[in-house]
């Protein structure tokens, strides 16, 4: 269809067109997911040798209390990244003053870098 009112109407004739085709599709898409998703996981399979299938891995918090009952080595008993993370934690939350009343904001790894205490500071990684 051609519209005489020049390009600009007929350009935002042919959006609305496009949003009304991906609206449609994305409705139709929607009704057929679950048939789709059942056709897929029935025939596209992943190389079990490449990308080796994921146990149940059990993860809580950690509590000091009942270690004692544990042979675990201490030195190697959180990874390099747990470690990093749990150091991030605490120069994130640390309060610098002596009176953390007085400044509510007075405390954190980011307001010492605002303060010209340190230049930058990121989280380790491995």
């Amino acid at each position: 269809m051609v519209y005489d009112e020049g390009p600009i109407l007929q350009e935002q004739h042919e959006e609305e067109v496009q949003k009304s085709r991906r609206k449609h599709y994305l409705q139709l898409l929607g009704r057929h997911k679950s048939a789709l998703e059942e056709f897929l996981h029935q025939h596209i399979y992943v190389d079990s040798s490449t990308f080796p299938p994921v146990g149940f891995r059990y993860s809580t918090t950690f509590s000091k209390d009942k270690q004692y009952l544990f042979d675990a080595d201490e030195d190697n008993f959180f990874t390099p990244t747990s470690r990093a993370r749990v150091a991030h934690f605490i120069l994130e939350r640390t309060a610098f003053e002596e009176l953390p009343l007085k400044d509510a904001h007075a405390f954190g790894i980011s307001r010492l870098i605002n303060l010209g205490v340190y230049t930058a500071a990121y989280p380790l990684h491995d």
